[in-house]
Protein backbone atom coordinates (compact mmCIF):
# COMPACT_ATOMS: atom_id res chain seq x y z
CA UNK A 1 0.00 0.00 0.00
CA UNK A 2 1.36 3.39 -1.00
CA UNK A 3 1.62 5.81 1.89
CA UNK A 4 0.42 9.37 1.50
CA UNK A 5 0.91 12.32 3.78
CA UNK A 6 -1.61 12.60 6.57
CA UNK A 7 -3.94 15.50 5.71
CA UNK A 8 -3.31 18.55 7.86
CA UNK A 9 -6.22 19.25 10.22
CA UNK A 10 -8.52 22.11 9.28
CA UNK A 11 -9.02 23.08 12.92
CA UNK A 12 -6.18 24.60 14.88
CA UNK A 13 -6.56 23.11 18.35
CA UNK A 14 -4.85 20.43 20.40
CA UNK A 15 -7.72 17.96 20.02
CA UNK A 16 -7.44 18.15 16.23
CA UNK A 17 -3.67 17.72 16.51
CA UNK A 18 -4.15 14.63 18.68
CA UNK A 19 -6.38 13.11 16.01
CA UNK A 20 -3.86 14.08 13.33
CA UNK A 21 -1.07 12.43 15.34
CA UNK A 22 -3.16 9.28 15.80
CA UNK A 23 -3.75 9.01 12.05
CA UNK A 24 -0.09 9.71 11.31
CA UNK A 25 1.03 7.06 13.80
CA UNK A 26 -1.33 4.49 12.26
CA UNK A 27 0.04 5.13 8.79
CA UNK A 28 3.74 5.78 9.37
CA UNK A 29 4.55 4.04 12.65
CA UNK A 30 2.44 0.92 12.39
CA UNK A 31 5.26 -1.16 13.91
CA UNK A 32 5.00 0.87 17.11
CA UNK A 33 1.26 1.37 16.82
CA UNK A 34 0.77 -2.42 16.93
CA UNK A 35 2.69 -2.78 20.21
CA UNK A 36 0.91 -3.22 23.52
CA UNK A 37 0.04 0.10 25.12
CA UNK A 38 2.67 -0.14 27.88
CA UNK A 39 5.38 -0.83 25.26
CA UNK A 40 4.27 2.20 23.27
CA UNK A 41 4.45 4.37 26.38
CA UNK A 42 7.91 3.02 27.18
CA UNK A 43 9.00 3.81 23.60
CA UNK A 44 7.77 7.39 23.99
CA UNK A 45 9.54 7.71 27.36
CA UNK A 46 12.85 6.55 25.86
CA UNK A 47 12.62 9.16 23.11
CA UNK A 48 11.76 11.90 25.61
CA UNK A 49 14.73 10.84 27.76
CA UNK A 50 17.03 11.06 24.75
CA UNK A 51 15.87 14.63 24.18
CA UNK A 52 16.50 15.47 27.84
CA UNK A 53 20.01 14.09 27.38
CA UNK A 54 20.52 16.26 24.33
CA UNK A 55 19.49 19.33 26.35
CA UNK A 56 21.96 18.34 29.07
CA UNK A 57 24.65 17.94 26.39
CA UNK A 58 23.93 21.48 25.17
CA UNK A 59 24.43 22.98 28.63
CA UNK A 60 27.52 20.84 29.20
CA UNK A 61 29.06 22.29 26.02
CA UNK A 62 28.25 25.81 27.21
CA UNK A 63 29.73 25.12 30.65
CA UNK A 64 32.96 23.97 28.99
CA UNK A 65 33.11 26.96 26.65
CA UNK A 66 32.49 24.79 23.56
CA UNK A 67 30.24 27.39 21.96
CA UNK A 68 30.57 26.14 18.37
CA UNK A 69 29.41 22.65 19.36
CA UNK A 70 26.71 24.13 21.59
CA UNK A 71 25.35 26.22 18.70
CA UNK A 72 25.03 23.12 16.51
CA UNK A 73 23.14 21.34 19.28
CA UNK A 74 20.92 24.38 19.92
CA UNK A 75 19.94 24.50 16.26
CA UNK A 76 19.00 20.80 16.41
CA UNK A 77 16.99 21.40 19.60
CA UNK A 78 15.08 24.30 18.06
CA UNK A 79 14.41 22.68 14.68
CA UNK A 80 13.83 19.07 15.69
CA UNK A 81 13.80 18.22 19.36
CA UNK A 82 11.39 20.89 20.67
CA UNK A 83 8.79 19.88 18.06
CA UNK A 84 9.54 16.23 18.90
CA UNK A 85 8.59 16.88 22.53
CA UNK A 86 5.20 18.15 21.38
CA UNK A 87 4.78 15.12 19.12
CA UNK A 88 5.58 12.79 22.03
CA UNK A 89 3.12 14.67 24.27
CA UNK A 90 0.39 14.11 21.67
CA UNK A 91 1.35 10.45 21.31
CA UNK A 92 1.38 9.92 25.07
CA UNK A 93 -2.01 11.60 25.46
CA UNK A 94 -3.40 9.30 22.77
CA UNK A 95 -1.96 6.22 24.45
CA UNK A 96 -3.41 7.30 27.81
CA UNK A 97 -6.73 8.27 26.25
CA UNK A 98 -6.43 11.86 27.51
CA UNK A 99 -7.88 15.01 26.07
CA UNK A 100 -4.60 16.92 26.26
CA UNK A 101 -6.22 20.28 25.62
CA UNK A 102 -8.55 19.86 28.62
CA UNK A 103 -5.80 18.49 30.82
CA UNK A 104 -3.52 21.39 29.85
CA UNK A 105 -6.05 23.96 31.05
CA UNK A 106 -6.75 21.98 34.23
CA UNK A 107 -3.03 21.87 34.96
CA UNK A 108 -2.51 25.58 34.30
CA UNK A 109 -5.40 26.38 36.63
CA UNK A 110 -3.89 24.13 39.34
CA UNK A 111 -0.53 25.92 39.03
CA UNK A 112 -2.20 29.31 39.19
CA UNK A 113 -4.13 28.32 42.32
CA UNK A 114 -0.92 27.11 43.93
CA UNK A 115 0.91 30.33 43.02
CA UNK A 116 -1.85 32.56 44.41
CA UNK A 117 -1.34 31.25 47.95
Amino acid sequence: MKKEYTPRPTENNVTALQQFQYEHDQMFHDDIFQMENNHQIRHIAFHAAKIAGRLADYFDKLDHQEHDNANVILKEIKNRRAPDLFIFALMLANRLNLNLEEEYFHRIKDVEKMRMK
